[in-house]
């Protein structure tokens, strides 16, 4: 678990779970890992690129009309969204220029982006999670330097992704006995058991409020082998 993590697919196509030990620590932990979609890497870019653009006609000394330009902008090219989410995003980027005191016109750009992403992360398809979780972490994979570079604006070919980290548990090392380790997941990362396995049964402990179970045995018989005791427990946390 050190070396490496324990890693399976999520709650739908676009998410995976990752379970992994901390040494120094002494716990376990897991992250849920959502890839965001490319529609909003492409708003957030073209956005940066159209306000850097137009900016240098309205920056710093017409602030609403650069404005209301970029939200209208906003609007128009994120047609891949619902009308409601465009909406929302267009008017808090408008905000978000309205409120401007960086005094640079690339900064504010720089701003608004990472505004568009954040907003983004939070309504993409996982709207009912608290936008203000502190253990929420949006990371990008791949992307250039020159992509957010002032000379080059509207540097948005390399291909890059952008990847939503979630906390979805941690927990004190538990107590295993001797045997071969292994670890099963529920789909949102939040349930773990650890099992070991010995010549005639598998032990092993679920997560529980912060904490760990009593040890439960499987223990083998003509109709049940080490597989099917996986298979058991496989199924008994997938779902959970």
């Amino acid at each position: 678990m050190l070396s490496a993590p324990f890693i399976q697919g999520g709650r739908d196509e676009r998410t995976v779970v990752v379970a992994y030990a901390s040494s120094a620590r002494g716990q376990m932990g897991a992250v849920e890992i959502d890839v965001l979609p490319e529609q909003l890497m492409q708003l957030a870019d073209k956005a940066r690129s159209h306000i850097i653009d137009i900016g240098r006609s309205y920056y710093p000394n017409d602030l609403p009309g650069l404005a209301e330009k970029a939200r209208s902008h906003i609007i128009d090219i994120g047609r891949a969204f619902h009308p409601e989410i465009g909406q929302s995003i267009g008017d808090q980027v408008k905000a978000e220029i309205l409120s401007d005191t960086s005094g640079d016109l690339i900064s504010l750009a720089s701003e608004a982006r990472s505004h568009i992403i954040d907003i983004g992360a939070k309504l993409s398809g996982r709207g009912l999670r608290s936008g203000s979780d502190p253990v929420t972490e949006i990371v990008e994979i791949d992307a250039t330097p020159s992509r957010l570079a002032a000379t080059a604006p509207d540097a948005t070919q390399s291909p890059y992704h952008l990847l939503q980290i979630r906390a979805a548990g941690a927990w004190p090392a538990p107590r295993v006995g001797p045997g071969t380790v292994k670890v099963f997941m529920s789909q949102t990362g939040e349930d773990l058991i650890v099992s070991w396995a010995q010549a005639d049964r598998v032990l092993y402990r679920n997560s529980q409020d912060g904490g760990w179970s009593d040890p439960k045995t499987l223990l083998f018989s003509d109709s049940l082998d080490l597989k099917k005791s996986y298979d058991i427990l496989d199924q008994r946390i997938r779902h959970r």
